[in-house]
C-alpha cells in the first residue's frame, strides 16, 4: 500500500505549508485559515486523523473494506470461468467493497492481454488484482510491478508458477484431482487393457499440463493402453476432429475418452455421435458443467471431474480483504477448493454451471 503512504505524506506536508504561510490574501485562503485559527491545534490534528483514515492508516496501514478497489482479469469466457468472476462479484457485495472491475482476455491463446489489463487495472487505483493468467511466465513481471507498489496479488486456478509474486494461490492439485478422477473411471467403467484417447488442453499450460499427467499415469497404472493423446486448445471444435482421426485410426479399439475440460466432452460425443460409437465408448469429463450433468444423464459421458470455480473467486476476495483490513497472512499459500466426483450414481446430487 505505498501509494496510500505517499499520499498521507503529500497530505501532511500539505497541511504543514497551509500552517507555516498562515494563510494568503484569496477569500478562500482567508476561509480556510480563519477555520484553523477558531478551532486552533484541534482542527490539525482532526484533519491530520481523517487523512490517515482516508489513506487506510490509523491502524497499521490497514484499510476499511470500502476503499478497498478490486480488479480481476479472467483469462476467457466459458460458463466455467464466469463462476469465478460472480464468486469475485458476489464476496465483494457480501464484504462491503466497491464492485470490482473483471475484465476477460480476448482469447485463452493471447497472454499479453493480460500484461495490458494489469496495466489498466493500476491505473484504476487497484489495491487487489486477482488473476486466473493464461500463462503465468507472461504476466508475471507486470505482476511484479503491480506487488512492488502494493497491490495485493491473488492467483485463482494456477498452482505455482506465480508462487513468487502472488500473496496467496487459490484452486486446486490438478494433478491429483485428474488422477483420482481417471482412476475412478478405469476401475469403474472400464476393464484392464481397454484402449482410451486422452484430449489435452493447450501445450504448455500448466493446467492442462497437469491434468493430462494425471489422466496419463491414472490409465497406466489402472492397467489401460493409451491408445493416443491430442492438444486441442480447450476448444471444441478441434475436440471433434481430433476425435475423428483417432476414430478413423483405431476404430473399435478405443473403450474410453478422458477430456480436461467438458465442454471439449461435447466435441467428442459430437465425433462419437457421427461414428455411431457413442454407445459402446465411455467418456469422463472434467469441471462440473451442467452440459456434463445432462450427457451422463443421456447415458453419453460416464463422470466428471466437479470443480469449484465460484469458491476460487469469493475466496480470492476474502484472503485479500483479510490482509488489507486485518493484516492477516493465508496460513499457507495455496488454498485447495477441493473438487467432486460426478458419476451416474451421484450426479442428481449436483447442480452444474
Amino acid at each position: 500500500m505505498k501509494k496510500r503512504v505517499l499520499g498521507l505524506l503529500v497530505g501532511i506536508m500539505m497541511v504543514v505549508s497551509l500552517i507555516g504561510c498562515g494563510g494568503g490574501d484569496t477569500a478562500d485562503s482567508k476561509e480556510t485559515s480563519g477555520t484553523e485559527a477558531a478551532d486552533g491545534g484541534d482542527a490539525a490534528a482532526k484533519d491530520g486523523a481523517e487523512a490517515d483514515s482516508a489513506a487506510g492508516g490509523g491502524s497499521g496501514g490497514l484499510m476499511k473494506a470500502e476503499d478497498i478497489v478490486v480488479c480481476f482479469s479472467n483469462k476467457g469466457q466459458n460458463a466455467w470461468l464466469e463462476q469465478q468472476s460472480i464468486g469475485v462479484k458476489e464476496a465483494c457485495k457480501d464484504l462491503g467493497l466497491p464492485d470490482p472491475t473483471v475484465v476477460y482476455a480476448d482469447s485463452q491463446e493471447n497472454a499479453e492481454s493480460q500484461v495490458q489489463a494489469i496495466e489498466d487495472f493500476m491505473s484504476l487505483g487497484a489495491d487487489v488484482i486477482i488473476i486466473d493468467p493464461i500463462s503465468a511466465d507472461v504476466v508475471k513481471q507486470a505482476l511484479q510491478n503491480a506487488k512492488d507498489e502494493g497491490v495485493v496479488v491473488i492467483d485463482v486456478d494456477s498452482v505455482g508458477g506465480l508462487n513468487d509474486v502472488t500473496d496467496c494461490s487459490i484452486g486446486l492439485d490438478e494433478y491429483t484431482a485428474s488422477y483420482e478422477g481417471a482412476e475412478k473411471f478405469c476401475q469403474d467403467y472400464l476393464e484392464k487393457g481397454d484402449g482410451v484417447i486422452i484430449i489435452a488442453g493447450n501445450q504448455g499450460d500448466a493446467n492442462g499440463e497437469n491434468r493430462l499427467k494425471g489422466m496419463t499415469e491414472a490409465c497406466e497404472a489402472n492397467g489401460m493402453e493409451v491408445l493416443g493423446t491430442q492438444y486441442t486448445d480447450w476448444t471444441a471444435a478441434k475436440t471433434t476432429a481430433a476425435m475423428e482421426d483417432f476414430i478413423t485410426s483405431k476404430g473399435d479399439d478405443i473403450k474410453g475418452v478422458l477430456v480436461p475440460s467438458d465442454d471439449m466432452g461435447l466435441g467428442a460425443i459430437t465425433a462419437l455421435e457421427q461414428a455411431g460409437m457413442i454407445d459402446n465408448v465411455k467418456m469422463m469429463g472434467y469441471g462440473g458443467f451442467q452440459v456434463a450433468l445432462d450427457a451422463i444423464a443421456d447415458g453419453k459421458m460416464s463422470m466428471t471431474v466437479g470443480m469449484h470455480p465460484y469458491d476460487c473467486g469469493y475466496q480470492a476476495v476474502e484472503n485479500a480483504v483479510n490482509i488489507l483490513t486485518k493484516g492477516e497472512e493465508p496460513k499457507e499459500h495455496f488454498i485447495d477448493v477441493g473438487t467432486d466426483l460426478i458419476t451416474t450414481e451421484n450426479y442428481k446430487d449436483f447442480k452444474g454451471f
